[in-house]
């Protein structure tokens, strides 16, 4: 679950940004939940991951710490998440602990603590348009989620009609987007077309701008790099508030139907995109 307010901002989804990984125990419960070279691998993956989907607009640089044992025992995380539902004791008693390892605070923008156990039934918690990430698993897909909710989007939505038009009345489907990390966690898919947008990795140079009826060519918008003179998206006004967004995709699934034709997302209505 992400944690934050609307607006959605741009401030934290471009450029050259580091993060400390501080992989935390239990004074109570020594047992390490991912290898430092497991973790290594984590980072690795995350930042090809954002390297790939911004087009190179926004770098990670990674920093692993050796495990910390934090100075609370489990049952105390426990017991204050459940009385005041904050889990920032936990990630305060992180960078303290990383700060006497020598790890300073003012040298990172972004600050990742996993652990197993502890506070919470989540996977993963991050905060939009923030800096803190909380991981209660190893799977390399919640870690990009949550940054995702970090560089300041929420999820990537359905809008369920059951079998009608599906620009007609619906119910709008929490994480319903199979193909996009901030929908299905696990499907290692780009963020889509609108958010791309949101986050200044897709700038009006390089996607239409539908002012008239008319024909528009578009290029696989989950690719690694943009080409000067292509367009990876179509962008549709709905109404006052809101645009329809095209875009044409070729990875991360067998659907012939996304390798042969377009797909169509709704910009941001609440805290998702549909």
């Amino acid at each position: 679950p992400p944690s934050g307010t609307l607006p959605i901002t741009r401030t934290q989804s471009t450029g050259m940004r580091k993060f400390i990984y501080m992989r935390v125990v239990f004074p109570d419960r020594l047992d390490e939940f991912q290898t430092e070279a497991e973790a290594w691998a984590a980072c690795k993956t995350l930042t090809d991951y954002f390297q790939e989907n911004s087009y190179g607009r926004c770098a990670f640089i990674g920093t692993v710490t050796p495990t910390l044992v934090l100075p609370r025992s489990e049952a105390w995380y426990i017991q204050d998440y459940n009385t005041t539902g904050s889990n920032s004791p936990i990630m305060n008693d992180s960078r303290e602990a990383a700060r006497a390892a020598g790890f300073p605070a003012d040298d990172y923008q972004h600050f990742v603590c996993i652990y197993s156990g502890g506070p919470g039934s989540f996977g993963g918690l991050g905060s939009v348009n923030g800096g803190s990430t909380w991981l209660k698993s190893t799977s390399v897909g919640t870690f990009q989620h949550e940054f995702g909710h970090n560089v300041g989007v929420w999820h990537s939505n359905y809008w369920n009609t059951s079998g009608a038009s599906v620009t007609g009345p619906g119910a709008n489907v929490e994480y319903g987007h199979i193909l996009d990390v901030m929908g299905s966690s696990g499907s290692g898919g780009h963020f889509n077309a609108s958010m791309k947008e949101q986050l200044l990795w897709l700038t009006p140079e390089v996607y239409h701008t539908a002012q008239l009826s008319g024909t528009y060519r578009i290029f696989q918008t989950d690719q690694v790099n943009q080409d000067g003179g292509r367009f990876y998206g179509l962008r549709v006004a709905k109404d006052a508030d809101r645009d329809y967004w095209v875009e044409f995709r070729q990875r991360h699934s067998t659907n012939p139907w996304y390798h042969n034709g377009a797909t169509i997302n709704w910009s941001p209505w609440g805290h998702g995109t549909g």
